[in-house]
């Protein structure tokens, strides 16, 4: 058993494997840290998950994803969910890429880390948290990030939303507020607590009202990157 701190809330961790510690490590709790609440996975929900796995997983693995699920569901209650995305930071702006599997996002922020080197931060390469506090929408890292491990365990405002399709040439559209609503509502972990819908759905307008996005149509080349520093850099 441990404790971790995302989003600002703490977190009591009551694992079986290692492995899920390890994979927290960076988020680990030292201190003095009192728990909002507790993920506990039992025996039986890391069987029925081995059971239904179609490739290579362990045990300590179905673990470690099913504890960030049940965590990622209960962070509606603190005003915080799970955005699928890549988040980075660079130039003093906050940068969300999202889209459907395969489209890119983790070659796409491999070209900015090409580019920019050390100037880029990636804030988490798969499976941030987006966090309403103090009136801001805020990208936090999370210890769970996707097969290239990258995250951070920092945070910053989200400025900018970019949804990304694969094409031949680059162009970056703005997109309206009901296109980003069906976007994002697709790239999302909505909460176990169906008392929580109402709540979640503010967080969402909210998101959608103050987050500026973008449908990226790109290559894989850096004149993408090239694109989205044109538009929102100007």
């Amino acid at each position: 058993m441990f404790r971790i701190k995302v989003a600002d809330v703490c977190i009591e961790i009551d694992n079986r494997y290692g492995f899920v510690e390890d994979v927290c490590r960076d988020y680990i709790v030292k201190g003095e840290c009192i728990p909002a609440f507790r993920v506990q996975i039992s025996s039986d929900e890391v069987h029925r998950m081995l059971s239904g796995a179609t490739w290579n997983l362990t045990a300590p693995m179905a673990e470690s994803y099913l504890i960030n699920r049940a965590l990622c569901r209960k962070m509606a209650e603190f005003d915080a969910y799970l955005f699928h995305s890549a988040v980075i930071t660079y130039g003093g702006k906050c940068i969300a890429f999202s889209g459907k599997r395969g489209t890119g996002k983790s070659t796409h922020v491999g070209l900015w880390k090409d580019k920019f080197g050390k100037d880029v931060t990636v804030i988490n390469g798969d499976k941030p948290l987006l966090a309403l506090r103090n009136g801001q929408l805020i990208a936090y890292g999370t210890p769970w990030c996707g097969k290239e491990g990258w995250q951070t365990n920092t945070s910053a405002r989200l400025d900018a939303v970019v949804f990304l399709e694969q094409a031949k040439t680059n162009a970056i559209t703005p997109i309206d507020k009901e296109t980003f609503t069906h976007k994002i509502s697709e790239q999302i972990l909505p909460p176990a607590n169906h008392e929580m819908a109402d709540r979640f759905a503010e967080l969402l307008h909210h998101t959608v009202k103050n987050v500026p996005a973008y449908v990226l149509s790109c290559n894989m080349s850096t004149t993408a990157v090239d694109t989205v520093v044109r538009e929102l850099y100007k």
